[in-house]
């Protein structure tokens, strides 16, 4: 049900198979930097309903991330969301999102803290289920 602070940082995670670059990962929560500064590609978080802060920051090689799920992030906290909350580039992400996902404008998405606003501009924005 949760995938845990820092539970990936920086190992040498890789997809399922060879010639594989899709990730499915199914917790409900995706806690502070759990997949940090990985290699990363193409990750598909199928029961993600809550996200902690910098869940990808490092990750440079992302191209491809998708929710199925509308997820959260907890707007009562102090500190502003992260630059690489989703990553080193998110401008080079096409993301795949529920239709009901909140926070976002375009291809913009802005995750509010307690204090602060972080804007996030990806590649492309799909919205499915």
């Amino acid at each position: 049900t949760e995938i845990g602070k820092y539970a990936f940082k920086s190992s040498a995670l890789c997809a399922p198979e060879e010639g594989e670059d899709v990730i499915t990962i199914a917790g409900k929560l995706i806690a502070e930097e759990a997949f940090a500064s990985t290699k990363i590609v193409m990750v598909k978080f199928t029961e993600a309903e809550k996200l902690e802060n910098n869940i990808l920051s490092g990750v440079e090689s992302l191209k491809h991330l998708k929710f199925s799920k509308v997820f959260t992030v907890d707007e009562t906290a102090t500190d502003a969301y992260g630059a690489e909350m989703f990553g080193k580039y998110p401008g080079k992400i096409d993301l795949f999102i529920n239709p009901d996902q909140d926070y976002m404008s375009g291809t913009i998405m802005t995750l509010k803290s307690k204090n602060a606003e972080t804007p996030y501009t990806f590649k492309t924005v799909q919205r499915e289920n």
